[in-house]
């Protein structure tokens, strides 16, 4: 006799037995709703965004730091070069100094050394023929990325003159040193040794 009703050895969904011994993939497992899919992926794209800004934060301050820092040592080692040499001067040219340039003879030798500023860098050259040749034209870069630079020449009362004369006993010099969007303003005092 037929039977009309289905096999449940074949249909079942509920835990039986599918052909060949095999489970239905669905059966018995409950799965997610809609709703649930779409706060789970709302709270993912909050935590992606938080952690995210916090990266971007992070990368920001670190580049900024470097910039600073490359913007200091560049003014630095300008600045400790013009200092170590003119402290140790044995004449400063009193024709050619200016507020961006800076003649004298070095103590080693006779040779006269310029320091000057011109764009945005600050350059040292070594000339022959004594101060009258001063200021040259070419030189060695020491810095580059300077937006300001100046010598100011002090009497020993504060005194301030546009060129250096007998009463000078301060060089005082400043820039300030710029890489990216940083910049750095130093400053240093020279007290010459062997002058006036």
């Amino acid at each position: 006799m037929l039977s009309t009703e289905p096999d449940k050895e074949k249909t079942s969904i509920t835990g039986g037995k599918s052909p060949k011994g095999r489970r239905p993939l669905l059966a018995g497992s409950r799965g997610f709703t809609l709703i649930e899919m779409v706060m789970s992926i709302v709270i993912i794209g909050i935590v992606a965004f938080v952690v995210g800004d916090s990266i971007i934060m992070g990368m920001k301050a670190y580049f900024t730091a470097d910039e600073r820092v490359e913007a200091l040592q560049k003014g630095r080692y300008a600045l400790e070069r013009i200092e170590r040499e003119v402290r140790n001067s044995i004449q400063i040219s009193n024709a050619t100094a200016t507020a961006t340039t800076l003649c004298f003879e070095g103590i080693t030798d006779i040779t006269v050394v310029s320091f000057r500023y011109s764009g945005t860098q600050v350059t040292r050259e070594e000339l022959g023929g004594g101060l009258p040749a001063c200021p040259g034209a070419g030189g060695t870069v020491l810095a580059d990325g300077i937006t300001a630079f100046a010598f100011s020449y002090l009497q020993n009362s504060g005194v301030a003159e546009a060129t250096p004369s007998a009463l000078t006993r301060r060089i005082d010099v400043s820039l300030t040193s710029a890489t990216g969007g940083e910049s750095m303003d130093l400053r240093t005092e020279i007290y010459p040794r062997n002058i006036w």
